[in-house]
């Protein structure tokens, strides 16, 4: 009789791989995260992102990091004017918000 193989499985969310790269690289930066970056890669063109990258059709995310939350948060509302591009925004490792979130998104429009 065969004896069972124990395992134990584990699921690990984008979210929890996202939260542990800020943690590990920069969380005591200001951190745009652009999620699943080869589906919006005319829009990363239009910004000047993916002319900077190599890899980018290897990305499961693209980090941006800023010197001030203010320019983070500029620069996030305008990513989330770009329909259909999920980003999420991170300040001294702790997550705001992302672009789904439209009552957060929309505080931090109105702080301008």
């Amino acid at each position: 009789m065969k004896e069972a193989i124990k395992y134990i499985p584990q699921s690990v969310s984008m979210r929890n791989l996202l939260d542990t790269w800020i943690k590990t690289f920069c969380s005591d930066k200001f951190v745009i995260a652009l999620h699943n970056p080869k589906k919006h890669s005319k829009i990363l063109k239009k910004l000047g992102i993916s002319d900077q990258l190599k890899g980018l059709h290897e990305a499961e995310f693209i980090t941006c990091i800023f010197e001030t939350l203010e320019e983070a948060k500029n620069i996030f509302a305008v990513l989330c004017d770009n329909e259909g591009l999920f980003c999420s925004l991170y300040a001294l490792n702790n997550f705001i918000t992302d672009s789904i979130d439209e009552t957060i998104r929309r505080s931090l429009e109105n702080e301008k």
